[in-house]
């Protein structure tokens, strides 16, 4: 993994008017989505290659996979961060990806304990926790990478199988798909409301103030629209404001559902010194800041409000 590739550049007007984010090519890549079909589900002898694969966790609780094949992509970007620096990467096997995040109940199969709490409501003067993250479907965050690398131990032992947190390179590779575009629906400016929880419109009616008697549901009220607070994206209306249950978005074209917004999720890279690489944004990024090539780094020990994280299965 890692291996480089030559290269060769595009005309970044062309590029530009199709919607890319990336203005370097290699032979093969990006390809189409009948293209991303076919690889994964592409056999032997015309025997088509099994793509779904369920382990169970015990009391009647599953984790499902999806079969990512194995190939060659512009990891990165020319138009991102300084930090998403565009290389070639091949991802030489095929591997098995979580469907979803890990949820909050396949989660408890290992550390019954956990509390992914709630999230908090923008204001003062709370009266009850705050928007709740810890319903039984949704993403298992305030998990450190710590605890996160010893759950996949765990599913390891318990299902005989190599589990393990996907690399940065794995990660970006299944998100994109085949595509070299930010998102692989498209471009900045598309519209993500089916396929992602983001910061949306509806973030900005996320003001908590005042008092509005006993025994009544918070109503959630408006920051002023030229406050840009908190930070939202004003032109979408996705399917949540806060933490949403996985599987609410529609998944891309290998069967993966909120690779881009709800949680973050942690990967096995490392992104300094000391920090461990996230990727794919959550609820509370805006669609710059949850693309394939978006990547940001925490300490391992740190459990962050919107991180959760994914397991991989070595095939």
């Amino acid at each position: 993994m890692g291996a480089k590739r030559p290269f060769k550049g595009g005309e970044a007007a062309d590029l530009k008017a199709e919607g890319r984010f990336n203005h370097l090519t290699i032979p093969g890549w990006p390809f189409t989505k009948r293209a991303a079909i076919d690889a994964q589900t592409g056999g032997v002898d015309d025997v088509p290659q099994v793509t779904v694969m369920t382990l169970p966790l015990g009391d009647g609780v599953s984790m499902t996979f999806r079969r990512i094949p194995a190939g060659v992509y512009v990891m990165g970007s020319t138009n991102g961060y300084p930090n998403e620096v565009p290389r070639v990467v091949t991802v030489a096997k095929a591997f098995w990806l979580g469907e979803t995040e890990v949820r909050n109940d396949q989660y408890h199969a290992f550390d019954p304990a956990h509390d992914s709490r709630f999230q908090d409501m923008f204001g003062k003067d709370h009266i009850v926790p705050g928007w709740i993250g810890n319903h039984r479907l949704m993403p298992a965050v305030r998990v450190s990478w710590e605890r996160a690398a010893a759950f996949c131990a765990w599913l390891g032992k318990k299902t005989g199988r190599a589990a393990r947190l996907p690399t940065e390179e794995e990660w970006e590779w299944a998100a994109r798909c085949g595509t070299d575009t930010p998102f692989p629906w498209g471009g900045l400016a598309d519209d993500y409301s089916k396929y992602a929880n983001l910061a949306d419109k509806q973030v900005r009616w996320s003001m908590n103030e005042g008092w509005d008697g006993p025994g009544r549901i918070r109503p959630r009220k408006p920051y002023k629209v030229e406050q840009n607070f908190p930070l939202h994206d004003e032109q979408r209306t996705d399917d949540a404001f806060s933490l949403n249950y996985v599987r609410r978005a529609l998944p891309n074209l290998w069967g993966l559902y909120d690779m881009h917004g709800n949680a973050a999720e942690w990967t096995a890279s490392a992104y300094d010194a000391t920090r461990k690489t996230v990727r794919g944004g959550s609820f509370a990024s805006r669609p710059k800041d949850a693309t394939s090539s978006w990547r940001w780094g925490y300490e391992p020990w740190q459990k962050v409000y919107d991180v959760g994280f994914r397991v991989l299965i070595e095939e």
